[in-house]
């Protein structure tokens, strides 16, 4: 298997590479170059999916978290959308953002308001857990889940946990090939 772009874990890492960002800026035609071919992990796991690869076994049910970068900047790659590609049964997505906004929602004087943007469709999904894996691949969506839960048994996984709970259990490096790799 051949990995040809550049992989970024949390997609707000992946913004300051897009093409129109690096235009924004002045930058030359590199930056647009490389910014082309810079994916999400969801981004990523959606072209190999599309290419055929299959993932481990994964739960029936699960709760994602769309970062708000993704809904704005990586449309068709949704965590709920691969999720339900690479047969998860029930994906309850919580559809909207979770408050933060980054660093702004943690503040004192605007977690308040955090909270009651997470309430509008975060929070009901976390009081109906009942066990199930909840997804956030963004920073901020993490810790917001972190504290609205406030259990030391729940929190939100990256995507990639989810693929493999056990990391270090078993070598996956055979999967890629590092000559794509910088």
């Amino acid at each position: 298997m051949r990995i040809g772009f550049r992989l970024r874990p949390r997609s707000h890492c992946s913004l300051g590479w897009l093409p129109k960002t690096s235009a924004l800026a002045g930058y030359a035609a590199r930056p647009i170059r490389v910014g082309d071919r810079v994916h999400t992990f969801t981004g990523a796991l959606t072209d190999l999916a599309h290419d055929g690869w299959t993932p481990p076994p994964l739960p029936d049910n699960v709760v994602p978290q769309t970062h708000c970068h993704e809904y704005a900047t990586f449309k068709g790659h949704r965590p709920a959308d691969l999720l339900r590609r690479l047969g998860v049964h029930r994906v309850d997505e919580a559809e909207g953002c979770c408050g933060p906004a980054g660093n702004f929602g943690f503040e004192t004087q605007h977690y308040d308001t955090s909270v009651a943007v997470a309430d509008l469709a975060l929070t009901p999904r976390l009081h109906r857990l009942d066990g199930r894996p909840v997804i956030a691949d963004g920073f901020s969506c993490a810790t917001q889940i972190d504290h609205l839960t406030g259990d030391q048994d729940t929190h939100a996984l990256h995507l990639a946990e989810l693929l493999d709970p056990n990391p270090g259990a078993q070598s996956t490096a055979h999967l890629l090939d590092r000559s794509q790799l910088p």
